[in-house]
């Protein structure tokens, strides 16, 4: 269940089950306790959600944008030795407020994978939603991650 603190709820197909924190610290390699995950193993899909609650001018200089061309140029030097490649990025809404996010591709241990990362916020809360699965079943989990992406709700204080 992801943490009351991240004040969001999302829907997820019966095929998820909830990732280990252990799981989401080994996949990010780090230690960041913000992060929520969950697991299609069958369908080859990890979907990870993580949030941060900026300080009120933080909050007010920073866009989402920023975030996520910042988070593109991170993702590309961090991820250079696993071949990776910008896709494309895109414009979007989650639960009624914009959002911005970008596709790229890469490899780990010998299998290539196709991510989206897609940033939104609501008030002082920025949130991240990274999306993961194999190139070759991108299209097959288009609506299931549709589904999801339309199954997100805020949660007020």
């Amino acid at each position: 269940m992801i943490p009351k603190e991240a004040m969001i709820e999302i829907k997820f197909p019966e095929s998820f089950r909830e990732l280990s924190a252990d799981e989401v610290h080994k996949a990010f390699q780090d230690n960041y306790d913000q992060r929520w995950g969950v697991r299609d193993e069958e369908n080859h899909v990890i979907i990870v959600l993580q949030w941060n609650k900026a300080n009120g001018l933080l909050a007010k200089i920073s866009n989402i944008e920023g975030v996520c061309k910042e988070d593109e140029k991170k993702l590309s030097r961090a991820m250079r030795s696993n071949s990776y490649s910008l896709g494309s990025f895109f414009d979007g809404t989650v639960c009624g407020t914009q959002s911005k996010g970008f596709s790229y591709s890469y490899e780990i241990q010998g299998q290539k994978q196709y991510a989206q990362l897609i940033v939104f916020r609501n008030g002082n809360m920025f949130y991240k939603l990274y999306y993961y699965t194999r190139p070759e079943l991108e299209e097959a989990n288009r609506e299931t991650w549709k589904g999801i992406m339309e199954g997100i709700g805020f949660i007020s204080e």
